[in-house]
């Protein structure tokens, strides 16, 4: 009988053994997802701020481009209207100024 009580114990032991190593496991695994999801939306935070970034800057590049070309074009449809040279630097004052007047506007009138 003494053999019999003694195998129920260790496997009371076992048992209890076992048990605190799932819950340790699980504890584990549980801390693993906490970590990952953690580092995915840090990730994604990241990412987004690159992109915001990046379409900013394509945005002012893209309205550089747009200012000289019109200023290119307005330019010389003066010139042929009037048939005379005209002063680049002046013209090209005047259209920024009036492009940066409707840039404002547009970008005024989309917020909100």
């Amino acid at each position: 009988m003494r053999t019999k009580s003694e195998y129920e114990a260790q496997l009371a032991d076992a048992k209890t053994a076992a048990s605190a190593i799932i819950d340790e496991a699980r504890a584990q695994a549980d801390q693993l997802r906490q970590d990952l999801q953690a580092r995915a939306e840090a990730d994604i935070a990241e990412q987004r701020a690159r992109a915001a970034a990046d379409i900013e800057s394509s945005r002012r590049q893209a309205v550089d481009d747009l200012r000289t070309e019109v200023a290119a074009i307005a330019v010389g449809a003066a010139e042929r209207v009037v048939g005379a040279s005209l002063d680049a630097d002046v013209h090209r004052s005047l259209i920024d100024g009036y492009i940066d007047e409707v840039a404002g506007a547009g970008s005024n009138g989309n917020e909100g």
